[in-house]
């Protein structure tokens, strides 16, 4: 095991948690049961919503008070220690992280699937210009395989001084232990799907593929909540599908439904990981999935790779989610063996 060391978590701080905010806690929480100091920096204009301890909140409301604010909390606490590894989350902590006089091991984590999708080509080469100057010569760490190649075809310019794979990690224990809450859903046996309900989550697809589902099929309960809902509602209304389909909008704690359920559906045309994935085959739920650029590939792997489905072929989706019903491989620790917290805490003591 790496010495103890002095570490620091760089996240977001939204007012609903997603993604990040779970993926940097469980790693936090993993490195500190190694022995290691680790501070927490929620950084956004939301107000941070954490039990974790040695969390800061900065919440300012302009972004250069900000990152002014960070970087002198940085400096405050080195005052006392110095930080050994600093890890960057987003977009704004990697730049803020960028102009840090620390010395530490500074670390930037690629997820973000909007960096690899074109933009207006006037603004292009101004976001290669910022991208090149925020990681050239870092330590980058991608949370799929696939991301990490995407990066670099998209960005040849920009030449890291290191690169890994770290994968979302997920804590199976107390995954199991949130799901045991209880929870009144409206029906005993469905099918759920979790995510913002944005055109990226593509939840339009799923709802065309439930409407050619056999009519005695388990309702669909979508969590999540976004701009896409009025649209969605009446598109289920559309397919003749309204009564089947439950909205029960962001959850704090969505795990006791997704335990549940006899199937995960998983519809997005783009992720960068795709955590909800192995987060439902911890819990033994089976999973349904579009084959989306990045991140489900390398989680459904073996007999799973079978119930990914080509992207936004809606009558494959429908056919898999209906023999996914039926019959489902078991669902194995070495399924889950590649997502555990330990496995990427050791990763990050790489940098040490």
């Amino acid at each position: 095991m790496a010495r103890a060391s002095h570490i620091g978590l760089l996240m977001p701080a939204v007012d609903n948690p997603g993604g990040v905010t779970v993926f940097v806690q469980a790693v936090a929480q993993a490195l500190r049961q190694n022995g290691h100091q680790v501070r927490i920096f929620a950084v956004g204009h939301s107000h941070c919503r954490t039990e974790q301890a040695d969390t800061y909140c900065i919440n300012a409301a302009g972004r250069e008070t900000r990152r002014r604010q960070l970087l002198e909390q940085i400096a405050s606490l080195e005052k006392d220690r110095r930080f050994d590894l600093l890890v960057a989350n987003n977009l704004q902590t990697s730049d803020f992280l960028h102009h840090s006089a620390s010395q530490a091991c500074k670390v930037f984590t690629l997820h973000q699937p909007s960096l690899l999708k074109r933009k207006n080509p006037f603004s292009e080469p101004r976001r290669r210009r910022r991208l090149r100057a925020l990681f050239n010569a870092q330590h980058l760490a991608a949370v799929s395989a696939g991301y990490l190649a995407g990066f670099k075809r998209c960005y040849p310019h920009i030449a890291p001084r290191s690169e890994q794979v770290i994968y979302n990690p997920v804590d199976a224990i107390q995954l199991r232990k949130l799901s045991q809450l209880s929870v009144t859903t409206p029906a005993e046996e469905f099918i759920v799907s979790a995510g913002r309900l944005t055109r990226t989550k593509n939840h339009a697809a799923l709802l065309r593929a439930y409407a050619q589902m056999p009519p005695d099929t388990p309702p669909l309960l979508i969590i999540g909540d976004g701009p896409l809902k009025t649209q969605l509602q009446t598109l289920a209304q559309k397919l003749g599908i309204a009564a089947r389909v439950h909205w029960l909008g962001w959850q704090a704690n969505p795990y006791p439904v997704i335990r549940r359920a006899r199937l995960l559906v998983h519809s997005a045309t783009a992720e960068a990981f795709g955590r909800v994935l192995p987060e439902a085959l911890a819990l033994g739920t089976p999973v349904v999935a579009f084959d989306c650029p990045y991140g489900p590939a390398e989680i459904m792997t073996g007999a799973l790779a079978a119930y990914l489905v080509p992207l936004n072929n809606i009558a494959a989706l429908s056919a898999t989610m209906t023999r996914a019903l039926q019959d489902y491989p078991a669902i194995g620790e070495a399924h889950l063996a590649p997502f555990s917290t330990a496995r990427a805490a050791a990763a990050y003591e790489r940098y040490l």
